[in-house]
C-alpha cells in the first residue's frame, strides 16, 4: 500500500507599529517514503533545512524578503528539491547523497538581494534547473560525481546587472552512455 505523508510549515513574521522582530528558523529531518514536505518563509532572517532519507520525496522551500538561506540533503533516489527564493539575500545549498540516482533539484532566485547556489550531486541520472534574476550579483556553483556514467541535465539562467556580473563554476564528469546536458546562459 502507498503512503503519502504531507508536511506543510509556514513561517510568517508581521510587523505592526515600531514593533522589531527577529528571525525565523525551521529544520525538518524526515525519514521514509512518498512526503511531501513545504516550507514557507516570509519576512526576517529564513533560514530553512530539510533532510530527506528515503525514495520519492518531494521537499519545496519558498522564501521572501530578508536572509534567505535554504539547505536541503537528499539521501535516497527518485527525489524532487525546489527552492524559491525572492528578494534579499538568497542562498541555497542542495546535496544529494552518493548513489541516489534520479533526482530532480531546481532552484529558482529572484529580485533584489544576492543570489548564489550551491548543487553538489554524487550520482547520475540526475536533473538540475537554475535560474538567478535581477540586479545584482549572480553566484552558482555545481559539482558532479567524479565517477558518472550517465545522463545529467543541468541548465543554468542567469540575468543581472553587468555591474556585479554573473559567475557559474560547474564541475562534471559524464562519460556519456547516452547523457550529459549543459546549457548556461548568460546575460
Amino acid at each position: 500500500m502507498l503512503r503519502l505523508t504531507f508536511i506543510k510549515v509556514t513561517s510568517l513574521l508581521l510587523l505592526s507599529g515600531v514593533a522589531s522582530a527577529g528571525g525565523n528558523e525551521l529544520y525538518i529531518n524526515q525519514i521514509g517514503d512518498y512526503t511531501v514536505i513545504q516550507i514557507q518563509q516570509q519576512g526576517q532572517n529564513n533560514i530553512a533545512h530539510s533532510d530527506s532519507l528515503g525514495n520519492n520525496n518531494t521537499s519545496i522551500i519558498s522564501q521572501t524578503g530578508t536572509g534567505n538561506f535554504a539547505e536541503s540533503v537528499i539521501a535516497g533516489p527518485n527525489n524532487t528539491v525546489s527552492i524559491l527564493q525572492d528578494n534579499n539575500d538568497k542562498s541555497a545549498y542542495v546535496v544529494s547523497q552518493p548513489g541516489k540516482t534520479g533526482n530532480t533539484v531546481a532552484v529558482d532566485q529572484t529580485g533584489t538581494g544576492s543570489h548564489k547556489a550551491t548543487v553538489s550531486v554524487y550520482s547520475d541520472n540526475n536533473s538540475i534547473k537554475i535560474n538567478q534574476t535581477g540586479n545584482t550579483q549572480n553566484e552558482t556553483s555545481v559539482l558532479f560525481s567524479a565517477d558518472s556514467t550517465g545522463p545529467s541535465d543541468f541548465t543554468l539562467n542567469q540575468a543581472g546587472s553587468n555591474v556585479y556580473g554573473n559567475a557559474g563554476y560547474v564541475t562534471q564528469t559524464c562519460m556519456n552512455p547516452s547523457g550529459c546536458t549543459v546549457i548556461i546562459d548568460q546575460q
